[in-house]
């Protein structure tokens, strides 16, 4: 009995209590949703429904997204050409005063086969050494370039070919020594685009 009357006091404070306590008072209560609202020509969070109502200039937000700038092209500034592959130019060598290739020429222009494609036009540039006259180097130079030409077009390469004879010009090397001689009796072939070659 006296179990009984203890339960029956002691319950009710207890209830009573719990019913008093905030903490346990803001758990049971639903939270409160924040809006998002345009106010003075900015984003402001509010209060649920405390943001002003969306007129016809508001700006409706629903995912903030970052902004992208893109720059505009500069018509005056030129745009890079794009490398995909730098090939270097093939060089053959020649004899004294002949057209006359020497060294491992054949794999040298073998190379351009290998690497050479439908959109590439090739550029022949022939050099001599500087021994005789400008115009018999200029004209040996012209016979190197179209040995070469001719070997590429006899193994099927139907690229577009300029040929271009300098004769006495650009040196890779001094002519004070015959190794420095047999460097400059040179073709050297280069991997042109074709708008290149049209200039």
């Amino acid at each position: 009995m006296n179990r009984k009357f203890a339960l029956a006091c002691v319950l009710p404070m207890v209830l009573a209590g719990c019913a008093s306590n905030p903490a346990l008072h803001e758990e049971i209560t639903a939270p409160q949703k924040p809006s998002v609202g345009w106010v003075k020509q900015d984003w402001r969070i509010c209060e649920e429904d405390a943001c002003p109502k969306p007129t016809p200039k508001t700006v409706e937000l629903s995912v903030p997204q970052m902004a992208v700038v893109v720059k505009p092209a500069d018509p005056d500034k030129p745009s890079e050409p794009q490398v995909t592959n730098k090939r270097e130019p093939v060089v053959v060598h020649f004899a004294f005063a002949k057209a006359i290739p020497v060294g491992d020429w054949k794999h040298a222009l073998e190379t351009i086969e290998r690497q050479v494609t439908p959109s590439d036009s090739l550029l022949i540039k022939a050099y001599t050494d500087d021994v005789g006259s400008a115009q018999y180097n200029d004209r040996l130079a012209r016979q190197r370039a179209e040995f070469v030409l001719s070997w590429l077009k006899a193994r099927g390469v139907k690229n577009p070919i300029e040929v271009e004879a300098r004769g006495k010009c650009c040196y890779v090397e001094s002519n004070d020594t015959d190794a420095g001689r047999a460097a400059n009796r040179r073709a050297e072939i280069h991997f042109v685009n074709t708008k290149e070659i049209n200039r």
